[in-house]
Protein backbone atom coordinates (compact mmCIF):
# COMPACT_ATOMS: atom_id res chain seq x y z
CA UNK A 1 0.00 0.00 0.00
CA UNK A 2 1.11 3.73 -0.66
CA UNK A 3 1.23 6.56 1.76
CA UNK A 4 -1.80 7.70 0.67
CA UNK A 5 -3.86 4.81 1.22
CA UNK A 6 -2.14 4.27 4.31
CA UNK A 7 -3.50 8.15 5.98
CA UNK A 8 -7.00 7.04 3.97
CA UNK A 9 -7.44 4.26 6.46
CA UNK A 10 -5.77 5.90 9.40
CA UNK A 11 -8.20 8.95 8.97
CA UNK A 12 -11.06 6.08 8.67
CA UNK A 13 -9.58 4.68 11.91
CA UNK A 14 -9.61 7.57 14.05
CA UNK A 15 -13.10 8.86 12.90
CA UNK A 16 -14.41 6.01 13.86
CA UNK A 17 -12.26 5.66 16.91
CA UNK A 18 -11.83 2.05 16.83
CA UNK A 19 -10.08 -0.02 14.23
CA UNK A 20 -12.13 -3.12 12.82
CA UNK A 21 -10.76 -6.62 13.21
CA UNK A 22 -11.00 -7.32 9.48
CA UNK A 23 -9.32 -4.69 8.26
CA UNK A 24 -6.57 -4.88 11.07
CA UNK A 25 -6.03 -8.25 10.28
CA UNK A 26 -5.80 -7.20 6.66
CA UNK A 27 -3.06 -4.82 7.24
CA UNK A 28 -1.17 -7.47 9.26
CA UNK A 29 -1.10 -9.71 6.71
CA UNK A 30 -0.38 -7.13 3.85
CA UNK A 31 2.11 -4.25 4.86
CA UNK A 32 5.53 -5.01 5.62
CA UNK A 33 7.13 -4.30 9.00
CA UNK A 34 8.14 -0.98 8.14
CA UNK A 35 4.55 -0.06 6.40
CA UNK A 36 3.07 -1.24 9.75
CA UNK A 37 5.16 1.20 11.78
CA UNK A 38 4.67 4.32 9.23
CA UNK A 39 0.62 3.10 9.71
CA UNK A 40 1.11 3.40 13.43
CA UNK A 41 3.20 6.78 13.17
CA UNK A 42 0.25 8.53 11.14
CA UNK A 43 -2.31 6.83 13.01
CA UNK A 44 -0.47 8.71 16.53
CA UNK A 45 -0.05 11.92 15.27
CA UNK A 46 -4.04 11.68 13.74
CA UNK A 47 -5.04 10.67 17.13
CA UNK A 48 -2.63 13.43 18.55
CA UNK A 49 -3.98 16.29 16.33
CA UNK A 50 -7.66 15.13 17.92
CA UNK A 51 -6.99 14.98 21.13
CA UNK A 52 -6.38 17.45 24.41
CA UNK A 53 -4.79 16.30 27.61
CA UNK A 54 -5.91 18.01 30.58
CA UNK A 55 -4.03 17.00 33.63
CA UNK A 56 -4.19 17.49 37.25
CA UNK A 57 -2.89 16.23 40.46
CA UNK A 58 -6.03 16.13 41.72
CA UNK A 59 -9.89 15.31 40.54
CA UNK A 60 -11.58 18.12 38.38
CA UNK A 61 -14.84 18.99 39.26
CA UNK A 62 -17.41 17.63 36.83
CA UNK A 63 -18.79 21.50 36.14
CA UNK A 64 -14.67 22.18 35.70
CA UNK A 65 -14.84 19.42 32.91
CA UNK A 66 -17.78 20.07 31.40
CA UNK A 67 -16.33 23.38 31.07
CA UNK A 68 -13.01 22.59 29.62
CA UNK A 69 -14.76 20.17 27.11
CA UNK A 70 -17.37 22.93 25.93
CA UNK A 71 -14.45 24.79 25.40
CA UNK A 72 -12.75 21.97 22.97
CA UNK A 73 -15.92 20.45 21.88
CA UNK A 74 -14.67 19.57 18.26
CA UNK A 75 -11.79 17.49 19.91
CA UNK A 76 -11.35 14.23 22.27
CA UNK A 77 -10.51 15.73 25.64
CA UNK A 78 -8.81 13.42 28.16
CA UNK A 79 -8.37 14.18 31.72
CA UNK A 80 -5.53 12.76 33.36
CA UNK A 81 -3.94 12.80 37.13
CA UNK A 82 -0.29 12.87 37.67
CA UNK A 83 2.06 14.82 40.45
CA UNK A 84 2.11 18.43 38.34
CA UNK A 85 1.49 20.17 41.86
CA UNK A 86 -1.66 22.67 42.55
CA UNK A 87 -2.99 24.03 39.21
CA UNK A 88 -3.38 21.93 35.75
CA UNK A 89 -1.44 21.84 32.19
CA UNK A 90 -3.35 21.77 28.79
CA UNK A 91 -1.71 20.17 26.07
CA UNK A 92 -2.97 20.58 22.10
CA UNK A 93 -0.65 18.72 19.76
CA UNK A 94 2.94 20.47 20.22
CA UNK A 95 1.42 23.82 22.67
CA UNK A 96 1.58 23.02 26.43
CA UNK A 97 -0.72 25.80 28.17
CA UNK A 98 1.11 25.46 32.07
CA UNK A 99 -0.88 26.63 34.15
CA UNK A 100 0.37 25.52 37.50
CA UNK A 101 1.81 27.31 40.97
CA UNK A 102 4.97 26.11 39.83
CA UNK A 103 4.81 27.14 36.60
CA UNK A 104 3.18 30.72 37.93
CA UNK A 105 6.21 31.30 40.53
CA UNK A 106 9.02 30.78 37.81
CA UNK A 107 7.52 32.69 35.54
CA UNK A 108 7.69 35.50 38.45
CA UNK A 109 10.93 35.04 39.09
CA UNK A 110 12.11 35.09 35.29
CA UNK A 111 10.43 38.39 34.99
CA UNK A 112 11.67 40.25 38.51
CA UNK A 113 15.31 39.09 37.12
CA UNK A 114 14.45 40.81 33.73
CA UNK A 115 13.14 44.08 35.36
CA UNK A 116 16.60 44.73 37.94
Amino acid sequence: MNKVELVRIARTVVARGKIDKAIAGELISKLTRKDLAHFARILARLVNERTVKVISQEPLSVDLKKEIEKKFEEKDVVFLQEKIGDGIKIIINDTIIDLTIGSFINSTIENLKSEI
